[in-house]
């Protein structure tokens, strides 16, 4: 009572920092056996990370001991294994001096947006605290969902887009504004908190708490323009097919609120287009439709932003890239050129960032696309002598400009300079955002096709052994992707004729998923399977039918997304070429089942996948083809 004047900015950046840290520890930074004691430890002692990976307080000018109180217990593990970054933006929110704070909610934001987008973030680490929470490597998909649903929290809380930022003195708004916050804040903590496994599991689901959040923040009753502003700021996690319906229903429920020349109206046609655009092909009518709309975007943005407002240049970085990587033509190729330049120009006048990196790789790749190889490759090089002054081996940006480089010199027959080159991508992605980033996958197929095309089987061999030793260092020998790598590395020792290393490598896999897990987890299906497949070409067929026993079950249990099965294809092959064409049909009829389940989502891969299946199934006769029914095509 009395307070309603201090209910400001710096007031919510505190309750965030204070939201942020029990989402992640699911303790509260402040406790005491009474309301006295707590107070006394909020003005007094701040929130710590010790050497040992523990949570403590350190002693302010008046406390009269060092005990640690707030999450005394809580390992780094069961934390886990928070990136620093987050660390520090936390610790920064509970700073006791407001004007030591972050500056506001939507800087907040900004930062999370920069963490989420794999940036450095531009907030100094708080006084001497050890920065030596790891990156959560195992759970890296579920510290993206609650970073995520922080930021919904931001934009929810104190963020208002257009008319409600002057307002925001008023006592009356703000305490509605609070009130309706609180709302937004008990939905997302019961998200999270309601979900079948806690954040530190290792088996929590991202999507489902995705899914969960999305439906949860949809029944909120508030104000339109909030709830707009909530799945603008989501739109790094929606990036499901299935997601773009979401985004049409809220921009037609909040456009008739809204005037021709509001920001957040703009923002949302932005949104909405770019997920459509990705959704259709570049040459169709549609396609161009699309790209239209995004440069009537980045017309709007000219003129009524400030000239160096970053979404100017995020929506023409966005058009470039689809330019350059969909359309590919000469005069797409030549407006993404000028595009790029003028991105370029305007992060040298601003400051060089994370941003005019990305714009200089694809500049580097449209300028290689017309032609000018060389001038392109010079270009690439000085990018990535940039990358490194500027962020070093340390981000992966850094990595995605060797890579890109890497594939440009292959492309341009300078094959040494290429394999250098993706092997130094390799090496920076990994010691970064770990194996299992997109990148990082595609950077190494990309080394890998290269070696093999140069006939350099060891060294490839070598490559996937690194690889695996990295997967099981960083995720650990039962992940899903883990595994994956293992199942390759099996297949090529075999091509290679080291069938007793591969019989040894499969057996001891099993057993150590098998310790970990005890039964068999079904994301060791495909390890099984190519680990029964080494046992017969080695004549041990009894062994091998044992193992296979298991596999019904196994895939009984298997989920995942369409492209999580197209590796069983080929699985299936080996087994109905080993003369066990019964699993080999358990696997196909896996594969129809999730094809038909997800053909609304993906289905262009559904059709894909499901004509390679049941082609199979007519050879193997476990199903009659005219039985089947089509898949229905988008």
């Amino acid at each position: 009572a009395g307070k309603a004047k201090e209910v400001t900015t710096a007031s919510d950046v505190w309750a965030l920092g204070v939201m942020l840290f029990q989402m992640l520890t699911e303790k509260l930074p402040f406790t005491g056996g009474s309301a006295v004691e707590v107070m006394r430890r909020i003005t007094q002692e701040e929130p710590e990370i010790s050497s040992s990976g523990k949570l403590t307080t350190r002693k302010g000018d008046g406390a009269k001991d060092g005990k640690p109180t707030a999450g005394e217990g809580v390992t780094a593990a069961s934390l886990g294994r928070v990136h620093p970054d987050l660390a520090t933006l936390i610790l920064r929110c509970l700073e006791k001096r407001p004007e030591k704070r972050l500056p506001s909610a939507g800087y907040l934001a900004d930062e999370l947006e920069r963490f989420l987008n794999g940036e450095p973030i531009e907030s100094r680490a708080v006084g001497t605290v050890e920065r030596v929470w790891k990156l959560a490597r195992r759970n890296k998909a579920v510290t993206l969902a609650v970073v995520g649903a922080v930021t919904c929290l931001v934009l929810g809380t104190a963020v208002s887009v257009y008319q409600a930022v002057k307002a925001r003195a008023a006592q009356r708004l703000a305490l509605m504004q609070k009130k309706e916050s609180d709302e937004i804040a008990e939905i997302i903590l019961e998200t999270v908190h309601g979900m079948d496994e806690h954040l530190t599991g290792r088996n929590v689901n991202p999507d489902h708490l995705r899914e969960e959040l999305l439906r949860r923040v949809g029944e909120f009753q508030g104000d339109p323009r909030r709830k707009a502003v909530m799945l603008d700021e989501l739109s790094t996690l929606l990036n499901k097919p299935s997601d773009l319906k979401l985004f049409e229903v809220v921009l037609a429920e909040v456009q008739p609120f809204l005037d021709a020349d509001d920001p957040l109206l703009w923002s949302m046609r932005y949104r909405v287009t770019l997920k459509r655009m990705h959704l259709t092909e570049a040459d169709s009518v549609e396609g161009q439709e699309f790209r239209d709309e995004l440069r009537r975007i980045v017309a709007w943005q000219e003129g009524h932003l400030a000239g160096d407002d970053g979404q100017i240049y995020k929506t023409k970085y966005a058009l470039a890239e689809e330019l350059v990587q969909e359309v590919r033509s000469r005069a797409s190729l030549q407006e993404a050129e000028g595009l790029l330049k003028g991105c370029i120009e305007n992060y040298q006048k601003a400051g060089e960032n994370f941003d005019s990196i990305l714009c200089r790789i694809e500049l580097m790749t449209a300028i290689f696309e017309q032609g000018r190889r060389q001038e392109a490759l010079k270009l690439g090089r000085e990018t990535c002598d940039f990358a490194m002054e500027k962020f070093g081996e340390k981000h992966s940006i850094t990595g995605r400009a060797y890579g890109r480089l890497a594939k440009h010199c292959r492309e341009a027959g300078q094959v040494e300079e290429s394999i250098a080159h993706g092997r130094r991508a390799m090496e920076i992605y990994w010691q970064t955002v770990g194996p299992d980033y997109m990148r990082a996958k595609s950077s190494l197929k990309a080394l890998s096709s290269t070696l093999l095309k140069q006939g350099d089987l060891e060294g490839n061999l070598e490559l996937m052994r690194a690889e695996v030793k990295v997967c099981d260092q960083q995720l650990g020998p039962a992940d899903a992707y883990t595994l994956v790598r293992v199942e390759a590395l099996l297949e090529t020792l075999r091509q290679m004729n080291l069938k007793d290393e591969a019989r040894e490598l499969g057996g001891l896999w099993l057993e150590r998923v098998r310790l970990i897990d005890g039964p068999l987890p079904a994301s060791a299906a495909g390890l099984l399977v190519q680990h029964a497949v080494t046992l017969m070409k080695l004549g041990e067929d009894a062994d091998a039918r044992r193992l296979l026993q298991q596999l019904p079950g196994l895939m009984g249990q298997m989920e995942g997304e369409i492209a999580d099965f197209t590796r069983f294809v080929p699985l299936a092959d080996a087994l109905r070429e080993c003369g066990r064409p019964q699993e080999a049909g358990v696997i196909l009829r896996k594969i129809v089942a999730v094809c038909e389940r997800q053909d609304e989502e993906e289905p262009r891969a559904a059709a894909k996948l499901l004509g390679k299946a049941r082609e199979r199934m007519a050879v193997t006769g476990s199903v009659r083809v005219t039985e089947q029914q089509p898949v229905k095509r988008k």
